[in-house]
């Protein structure tokens, strides 16, 4: 009777640890809840090495219903790019469209699964021109594998496991800047943004997800 007791104590133990490592803790997966993998991210303003400031729009498409939560996993496409040049301030920004479609890989989240409060993804094969007033010089900004541009979408809470999209900053860090003979190179693109919001293409609705 004693061994049976045991036993069972041994098998409940080995469940509880299944369910540990099983469960939304290690959730692999972010699923889309929207019904429609079209997003829109606008800014009404973005600024570029602290200066140079534009409302600045990206369409694109997320890869699946269903993202991989692993380093470098293509998530989705950026497929449009538009930046109110006439309206800027300290500069111009010009999107150069031959770089489009631009990739969008998984990077990391931050908080403590399964309340992720940021999930960071990086931007590659982005091209845009700048003109710095202040300096009278002409950049080109690229983000490519070695040096993406990483975007942070924060999460919010809906009600229970359900989240939402609510915003997405740039990392503080930027991309360097070339062109100019290398002066260019004496600059990062160091940006910041302010108004933001995340919906889906065909409206205003924000993007809900879940961990699966």
């Amino acid at each position: 009777m004693r061994l049976h007791k045991d036993f069972l104590l041994i098998a409940l133990a080995g469940a509880v640890t299944v369910l540990m490592f099983t469960g939304p803790a290690l959730a692999r997966n972010i699923s889309l809840l929207n019904g429609e993998r079209g997003f829109r991210i606008t800014w009404t303003e973005l600024t570029w090495v602290r200066e140079v400031r534009c409302r600045v729009t990206l369409e694109g498409t997320w890869h699946g219903r269903s993202l991989a939560k692993t380093v470098s996993a293509l998530v989705g496409y950026v497929t449009r790019a538009t930046i109110q040049s006439e309206a800027c301030t300290g500069g111009r920004a010009t999107v150069l469209s031959r770089t489009l479609p631009w990739h969008m890989r998984y990077s990391s989240f931050t908080g403590t699964l399964p309340n992720i409060t940021v999930l960071t993804f990086g931007i590659i094969g982005m091209g845009i021109g700048l003109h710095i007033n202040s300096s009278g010089l002409d950049c080109l900004m690229l983000s490519e594998e070695a040096e993406p541009l990483f975007l942070g979408f924060t999460v919010g809470t809906v009600a229970g496991a359900l989240r939402e999209l609510t915003g997405v900053a740039p990392s503080e860090a930027g991309v360097t800047l070339t062109g100019e003979l290398g002066f260019c190179e004496l600059w990062t693109a160091e940006m910041g943004s302010f108004t933001r919001e995340v919906t889906v293409l065909s409206g205003t609705v924000t993007v809900k997800v879940q961990l699966i």
